[in-house]
């Protein structure tokens, strides 16, 4: 009986805990959604401020469909999609193969792989070496 009331517990825990960020994820991405798909249904120029909308129902999905070159962004859209998807996929499943496989220059082969990951390391942590720098970093100039 005690723990079925433990397991309870952690349950309803585990519950809140997903719904602060689900109310999270629902301010930060709902909220600009929401407000994209009024505005689509507007005709509103979001350069101006304040902003002026004028309500015109269905009339912007319908322009966007009699437009030839809307179709050509999605048909270059897909054909983008599929290439490189059946690349990465391709190149993907041969490099892991490669890897797992027991093939002289292996090594050199997980080496490449993680090159990227650790220049991007180098990189950031020499910028802020530049930055705190005491001589010439660019946050010692903002504090004098």
């Amino acid at each position: 009986m005690k723990g079925s009331r433990l397991g309870t517990r952690r349950a309803r825990t585990a519950w809140l805990l997903l719904l602060a960020s689900l109310v999270v994820l629902a301010l930060v991405a709902g909220y600009p959604l929401a407000k994209t798909v009024v505005l689509s249904f507007t005709h509103t120029n979001i350069l101006q401020y304040p902003l002026k909308s004028t309500p015109v129902g269905w009339e912007n999905f319908a322009r966007v469909l009699r437009d030839p070159a809307w179709w050509q962004a999605v048909r270059n859209t897909l054909v983008f999609t599929v290439i490189s998807v059946a690349i990465e996929t391709v190149l993907g499943l041969g490099i892991a193969m490669l890897v797992n496989a027991n093939v002289k220059g292996k090594g050199l082969m997980r080496a490449a792989m993680l090159t990227p990951w650790a220049i991007l390391t180098v990189v950031s942590a020499q910028m802020w070496r530049w930055m705190y720098n005491d001589v010439y970093g660019v946050l010692n100039d903002l504090l004098k």
